[in-house]
């Protein structure tokens, strides 16, 4: 409008608040005020001036800044209060966002223990997280910033902290009912909307979205706790929650039906790929529930055979040894064929580029094939089947190193959880190469020297710049010195990835990231 007596310029009442205040002298003379009290411009902000807007934004900025601190010291968790003020990215001169920033070593991450970039920032969204757990507030978010949290504790190597933060957030996804699909509620007189604190989503974007950070938190429970014995959260009998639609599908928007979609009680759900439902994600889905089995299994074995009942269970425990129930039988084959039934148009990960989606589900049945049969391998006996499958095992996830070696991918950009498959395929080679020479086969002890130094080769380029990988490479070191003896080819760490462990907190050894996990959910 170009009519000064009607436009809101901020030096004089707008137009609506002066009908708003003619409104009110006529009809309630006695609570109207004098004047018309604009409330849609603020003439002082308007008048202020440039320099006036930033000074008033940095008292702004301050006031916040102890409001916030003010929080963080009522708020007194075992992780203490923390600094809120903004930190500022060493080196970070192209404006606020600067330039894309990578770690390229090991001081980028570890720079000052736990007041470095990244720690600080986890540290803080720890203590938000606790925060607006007590009230409720945004849990799914809530759930999203966890992920992030454990990702970070896993990256960062710390077992206990990586343990208890995926425990957190498989506990938070299952209080809001994400690891259950429509139809499969618990049993109760109380509508399903009732169950669980997630409401209901509004379109199926958000009901795709729900899907996949259930799964992510599934993901990251069964692999990045692969390393343990220690119990599982959640079970997978636990779980009816459906596979999420194809990544293109999800991003477009696109709706996918979900009345054929499988979950992890359909029948062969594992080795049936559905043309329209199948891409690198949900075969790695797939691949980590081949994880989680083997995992249950080995787990609960002794458990269940020593207390099995009668009839069909009792049957299943029959044998003197664990591979020869039904159960080991099953499981070694479906790994077997998920391996050699991988879909035509997912066979290669490493192509003109690398899918690091891909390439974790082409690793993960190899690494199943190794933790399901190393407990029971011999590998001094010419023809046991279980040595065989572990030799067979560690070798496809060499193939995959060669593979990635042949190009110009940098490691950094892989899911960091690739580095445990090459250590299990590392300390596998390790234990044949040790029989190899006590038999004294030269050319076997040559070739898997060789083997053995590509392992380490990839473990020692993410180890330069992840602490999770250099810790694996100094345990690999440490397997070997136990199993070979000091006097073999690879001994010692290159100097660049020399690495001093901090100092132990005073949390008792735990650092403030562990602590946040240990302290997350009461």
């Amino acid at each position: 409008m170009t009519d000064s007596a009607s436009s809101s310029d901020g030096a004089m009442p707008c137009g609506p608040c002066q009908r708003s205040h003619a409104y009110a002298a006529k009809n309630t003379p006695s609570l109207a005020p004098p004047e018309p009290d604009c409330t849609f411009d603020d003439p002082d902000v308007i008048a202020e001036g440039p320099k006036g807007k930033i000074a008033r934004l940095e008292s702004e900025i301050a006031e916040l800044k102890a409001y916030i601190q003010a929080m963080n010291d009522v708020d007194s968790g075992p992780a203490g209060s923390f600094n809120s003020g903004i930190v500022y990215r060493p080196n970070a001169g192209q404006g606020v966002q600067g330039e894309r920033y990578f770690p390229r070593n090991l001081e980028d991450i570890i720079d000052a223990g736990e007041e470095s970039f990244g720690a600080a920032h986890i540290r803080w969204a720890a203590a938000s997280v606790r925060m607006a757990i007590g009230r409720g507030d945004r849990l799914f978010q809530l759930l999203q910033a966890t992920l992030v949290c454990t990702w970070y504790a896993y990256s960062t190597g710390m077992t206990i902290g990586v343990y208890t933060w995926t425990g957190s957030a498989i506990k938070l996804a299952a209080s809001l009912g994400m690891n259950v699909a429509n139809g499969f509620e618990p049993l109760s007189r109380l509508p399903p909307m009732m169950l669980s604190l997630l409401g209901l989503p509004k379109n199926h974007t958000e009901a795709e979205t729900v899907r996949n950070v259930f799964w992510i938190s599934y993901v990251m429970e069964r692999i990045y706790c692969a390393g343990t014995v220690w119990p599982l959260t959640m079970s997978d009998e636990d779980i009816s929650q459906i596979l999420p639609c194809r990544l293109s599908d999800f991003v477009s928007g696109a709706y996918v039906p979900t009345q054929t979609r499988q979950c992890i009680h359909t029948e062969n759900m594992i080795l049936n790929h559905q043309p329209l439902m199948t891409d690198p994600w949900t075969l790695y889905i797939k691949a980590t529930i081949l994880i989680s089995k083997v995992r249950t299994f080995n787990g609960r074995y002794r458990t269940k055979k020593g207390f099995s009942g009668s009839g069909v269970e009792q049957a299943a425990f029959m044998g003197s040894s664990p591979i020869e129930s039904q159960e080991f039988m099953i499981l070694d084959q479906t790994i077997s064929s998920f391996i050699q039934g991988m879909p035509k148009a997912f066979r290669e990960p490493v192509g003109i580029t690398v899918d690091p989606v891909l390439y974790m589900a082409h690793l993960l049945p190899f690494m199943a094939m190794i933790q399901l049969h190393d407990p029971h391998a011999k590998p001094e006996l010419p023809n046991d089947h279980s040595a065989t499958q572990v030799l067979l095992g560690a070798r496809g996830i060499l193939d995959l190193i060669y593979k990635v070696c042949a190009t110009s991918f940098d490691l950094l950009f892989l899911d960091h959880s690739c580095s445990f498959c090459w250590f299990v395929a590392g300390a596998a080679i390790i234990r044949f190469l040790k029989v190899n020479m006590q038999q004294k086969k030269e050319e076997e002890v040559a070739r898997m020297t060789q083997e053995l130094g590509a392992v380490k080769f990839m473990l020692s380029n993410l180890g330069d710049r992840t602490i999770i990988g250099l810790r694996q490479i100094k345990l690999l070191e440490e397997i070997y010195d136990i199993e070979i003896g000091p006097g073999g080819p690879f001994t010692g760490l290159p100097p660049a990835l020399q690495y001093k462990e901090p100092e132990p907190s005073p949390s008792g050894g735990l650092n403030a990231m562990e602590d946040s996990g240990l302290s997350f959910i009461d």
